[in-house]
């Protein structure tokens, strides 16, 4: 790009990719993604795609309705090296850090079991699988 108009220059062009008419719009902002993706170097160092929603048997994804307790996941820390963490620590995390933003009439905590009902298109799995 000519000129300061870079990533971190504190110069915004985006805005301007409104002005222009679909097509050069579409083009635009699709060339813009794309230069800072290379700028940034997001390009490389990443683990290759191991997932396939297409075919479930080709994937080397977790089964994630499977046997959790002896399932290991791996974090990244700052000098790069992999750590092991079991899942029972991962679900002991999520259970801890479960929130609800608002407690109106101080409803909870709930004082007897209660029914909680979860509404909306992604309550639930898609009965058609999840490509449908």
């Amino acid at each position: 790009m000519p000129g300061d108009e870079t990533t971190n220059s504190g110069t915004t062009i985006l805005p301007l990719a409104f002005l222009l008419p679909g097509m050069k719009q579409n083009q635009y902002i699709f060339s813009m993604l794309i230069i800072n993706r290379y700028l940034l170097g997001q390009d490389t160092n990443f683990p290759a795609v191991n997932f396939n929603s297409w075919n479930v048997g080709a994937g080397q994804h977790i089964d994630v309705s499977g046997n959790h307790g002896r399932l290991v996941y791996y974090s990244i820390d700052a000098s790069k090296a992999l750590i092991p963490i079991v899942s029972s620590l991962i679900r002991q995390i999520d259970a801890a850090s479960t929130v609800l933003l608002k407690n109106t009439n101080s409803a909870l905590p709930l004082k007897a079991p209660k029914s909680i009902g979860i509404i909306g298109n992604d309550a639930g799995s898609n009965p058609n699988g999840p490509n449908k």
